[in-house]
């Protein structure tokens, strides 16, 4: 089951970043940034109020574990930037990449709270052919695609540890108060990123 709704997850990924990147080239990146979050927030906060689920947590928590939107907003931000610059496979593929060195790390570690998983040999074997297989994606990029290719790198770090940081909020409130939490704090943060770079 879990399996499944990870394939589920990765095929909408797909869908969002597609759809993201369009909206980015009509607005920006930045302006599509803050779009993203507004819709984001709303939605969360309509599944809120349908679940009747309070927002605010039960008790004071760690300041760090409402961060997973300030790291979501990078990611956002990353693939709009990459969007229509490199292919979207190759978008997709090289955070992957990302996503699995640094889940590797974060397995190895713990970090977060999350269970420690131990290292091995085998897994390097597997980042290995992913980087392999990335490889033809990226030669037939344009020159100057430099950027993209970092920040959709990149994209796969911000991804895990926002994830990771939004995971660890949800089992202290809600899965749907995590949500909102991410974007709230995403947008805060838009906003004034659309006025100083956008």
């Amino acid at each position: 089951m879990y399996y499944f709704l990870s394939v589920l997850a990765g095929l909408f990924i797909a869908v969002m970043v597609m759809i993201n990147g369009k909206l980015t080239g009509h607005y920006g990146p930045y302006s599509a940034t803050v779009i993203i979050h507004i819709v984001g927030l709303a939605f969360s906060l309509i599944l809120l109020a349908a679940k009747r689920q309070k927002i605010l947590p039960v008790k004071k928590l760690p300041f760090h574990l409402y961060l997973g939107g300030a790291v979501g907003l990078l990611t956002v931000v990353f693939n709009n930037i990459s969007f229509g610059r490199i292919s979207l496979s190759a978008i997709l593929a090289l955070g992957l990449l990302g996503q699995c060195v640094t889940s590797l790390i974060l397995d190895k570690y713990g970090f977060w709270d999350m269970p420690k998983h131990p290292y091995s040999k085998r897994k390097l074997i597997g980042i290995a052919l992913v980087a392999l297989g990335i490889l033809p994606m990226v030669m037939d990029a344009k020159a100057g695609a430099i950027v993209p290719i970092i920040v959709s790198l990149l994209t796969g770090i911000t991804v895990v540890v926002s994830r990771t940081i939004n995971a660890s909020l949800a089992q202290q409130t809600s899965v749907l108060g995590s949500t909102f939490f991410n974007y709230c704090v995403g947008l805060v943060l838009a906003v004034p990123l659309l006025f100083i770079i956008g």
